[in-house]
């Protein structure tokens, strides 16, 4: 009778699970009201598809397609960005759902909001949304045309390096256009950086439309700034018309672009952004430096700019000086006032500890931290922490030579990193990591 009472009761269970439909429901965070009240100010990077997390005091903001998740350190579990009760997260009445969308992308939390770029199917512009954590009041901050303006055939194809930062929205935006007849028609490709006012949703342009042969990338945001770099080799490669006019019938393009790649030299320009006057400044421009292939002396292995940049502090950004073929780097200080040069820290025979997930790593911790290290010869490193306001050098613990956790960002008191090679994303106190307890981190989860 025992056995037939517990068949029903589970029957009944069944039935009422189905019948209010929390057939896939996933449970809400027990944190849900802290993450809405939370905010933070502090340069967040976006979240793609492919592994690329979005980390925020609350939570770890990231995607997995069709739904938008956050993991909850205080839980230690993963949920959907969702407020609604018994919701199957299963089409568009879920706020967390956007599998309709042909294109999503910077998924982030940032000043208490969320934000996500996003384009519907048949669209004609992407549009960079705010909401609320629970994914309701939703509106439109900006929309980015796809025709470009006076772009000549250039349509906006997909965006990626989104940060968040200064009150602005930054981000890398991807073209298209087609040239000559169609079923005959050639693909070229173009890039721009963008930064957008996140309170009246203007666009301004940081570079032109550059063509395959440039390079543009971000390299550090903070204090009312964001500093990027353009880079093109000098003259550009010639297209495969342009190359048999020039060479003939006889000629080898493919032989010409190979030679092209390994001894054509780049111009470089880095630039200033100020969010305060929305103009642009020149912190140098030049030659890169040319790294060349070991066993060929004549080949370019890859270029570098000769800067490298960290973070700001105070009213100077810090940098090191790159590449540096002797067994220490030097990182130092430019006051962006009076353009000043400080040396700050130099490091023998190591580096920093921190990890590049996008294109801006920050190196500072703590508002004052510098984390590096420093081989010791014996196949491990020791950790060290630099503090910038008073000059104190701390000797943390000792490591494995490959590093156990690098580090990509951090919230009050946990540093985010990776593990095991880069393919674990964990967490961990900010006290044990300094105490060395490395066994005490957290995994999230893989990142591939």
């Amino acid at each position: 009778m025992k056995k037939c009472w517990n068949i029903l009761l589970v029957s009944i269970v069944l039935v009422s699970c189905l019948l209010s439909g929390c057939r896939q429901s996933i449970d809400q965070s027990p944190s849900f009201n802290d993450l809405k009240e939370g905010q933070t100010d502090a340069v967040t990077q976006g979240a793609e598809q492919f592994g690329v997390v979005s980390v925020d005091e609350s939570g770890i903001f990231f995607m997995r397609f069709p739904l938008l998740y956050f993991y909850d350190y205080g839980a230690r579990k993963e949920f959907v960005l969702c407020d609604q009760a018994n919701c199957t997260h299963d089409d568009g009445s879920c706020a967390a759902y956007v599998g309709g969308s042909d294109f999503v992308t910077g998924y982030a939390r940032y000043q208490g909001d969320i934000y996500l770029i996003q384009k519907q199917p048949n669209a004609s512009v992407f549009e960079l949304i705010s909401m609320d954590v629970g994914g309701r009041n939703r509106k439109v901050v900006a929309s980015l045309p796809i025709a470009a303006p006076g772009s000549d055939g250039w349509q906006l194809n997909s965006l990626d390096s989104i940060y968040y930062g200064e009150g602005f929205a930054w981000a890398k935006a991807h073209y298209r256009r087609h040239i000559g007849e169609i079923g005959k028609a050639k693909t070229e490709s173009a890039v721009q950086l963008l930064s957008i006012d996140l309170d009246d949703g203007q666009i301004y342009p940081l570079t032109e439309l550059m063509g395959d042969d440039a390079m543009v990338n971000f390299s550090c945001i903070g204090n009312g700034r964001a500093v990027y770099r353009i880079s093109m080799r000098t003259p550009p490669l010639m297209s495969e018309d342009e190359y048999y006019a020039q060479a003939g019938e006889t000629g080898d393009y493919q032989a010409y672009a190979d030679s092209y790649f390994k001894t054509t030299d780049s111009q470089g320009t880095i630039l200033l952004f100020s969010t305060a006057d929305k103009q642009i400044s020149t912190f140098w421009e030049g030659t890169l430096i040319n790294v060349y292939e070991e066993d060929n002396p004549d080949a370019i292995l890859w270029q570098t700019p000769p800067y490298i940049f960290y973070a700001f502090w105070e009213n100077s950004i810090l940098y090191g000086v790159m590449p540096d073929a002797s067994d220490h780097s030097e990182i130092l200080s430019r006051n962006l006032d009076t353009g000043e040069v400080t040396s700050i820290l130099t490091i023998k025979n190591g580096g920093l500890v921190g990890r590049y997930m996008g294109e801006i790593n920050n190196t500072i911790y703590e508002g004052n931290k510098i984390y590096y290290l420093i081989y010791d010869g014996e196949g491990s490193c020791v950790i060290h922490s630099y503090h910038l306001d008073t000059g104190e050098d701390e000797r943390l613990f000792t490591d494995i030579a490959q590093v156990s956790f690098r580090i990509i960002s951090e919230t009050s008191d946990k540093l985010i990193g990776t593990m095991n090679g880069g393919s674990d994303l964990c967490w961990i106190t900010k006290d044990d990591y300094e105490n060395g307890n490395l066994k005490s981190a957290v995994k999230v989860f893989p990142l591939f």
